[in-house]
């Protein structure tokens, strides 16, 4: 899991998905999920 620098958005790693989740932080909603490569396993933000 990553938390964006204001605190507003969460990321979060889902291996046996095989994607990664937006949530909206405040409010505690899943935004969405973004499709990547397998087994994704953690999630940096720079």
């Amino acid at each position: 899991m990553a938390l964006t620098a204001h605190g507003s958005k969460l990321y979060v790693a889902n291996g046996r998905s095989n994607n990664v989740s937006v949530i909206d932080s405040a409010r505690n909603v899943k935004l969405r999920d973004i499709a990547v490569g397998k087994l994704p396993w953690g999630v940096v933000i720079r």
